[in-house]
């Protein structure tokens, strides 16, 4: 097989069954794919909590304006035209692969 013969194929394979076949580094790589994991589900339950709160203020900015007796309209024109103040806007975070990938150009 060509893969079989690229030398850098073959040294990444003979050190994979290195690591592989040593029980302290496959526990430490274990050890770093579970804190990955738990960085990246951490993250996840974060995007939705900020999520859940900007919707929570955008709610409670309307049901001022229903009591302040504006119309269903003047609140639709003021969600529209961008007036809710600025501490309610959320915006998307960059996801971990754009991080990554802006960090590797820069080099």
């Amino acid at each position: 097989m060509v893969i079989e013969k690229d030398p850098y194929i073959e040294e990444a394979l003979k050190e994979l069954e290195r690591i592989s076949n040593d029980p302290a580094r496959r526990q430490e790589y274990q050890d770093r794919e579970d804190a990955l994991r738990d960085y990246r589900s951490l993250k996840e339950s974060a995007r939705r909590t900020g999520v859940a709160e900007g919707k929570a203020e955008i709610i409670e900015v309307i049901i001022k304006k229903i009591d302040k007796k504006k119309t269903v309209e003047e609140i639709a024109d003021m969600l529209e035209q961008d007036t809710i103040p600025n501490t309610l806007h959320w915006r998307w975070p960059k996801n971990l692969w754009q991080i990554n990938r802006e960090k590797n150009c820069r080099r």
